[in-house]
């Protein structure tokens, strides 16, 4: 596992109040409703931080936000 899934997961849990073991990396967390608009938008922060640079409009997308997994990879290839 990457140094950023972890980062990841732990944010979820500690942020979204999701419990360890209760989701899947690939489980669609915001198209299911675990992950709303609020938490969105501080998800986007976390994830500016973690990479250093502000989020370009085009990249903020379920396709690179919608899971652990989707977000491991975005922020893998951007960091």
């Amino acid at each position: 596992m990457s140094n950023n899934r972890d980062a990841i997961a732990e944010y979820f849990e500690t942020e979204l109040g999701l419990d360890h073991g209760t989701y899947e990396d690939d489980e669609l967390l915001f198209s299911s409703g675990r992950l709303d608009s609020f938490g969105l938008i501080n998800l986007l922060v976390f994830v500016e931080e973690r990479i250093g640079r502000r989020l370009r409009t085009a990249e903020t997308t379920l396709a690179n936000f919608d899971s652990i997994a989707r977000l491991t990879s975005f922020v893998d290839s951007n960091s």
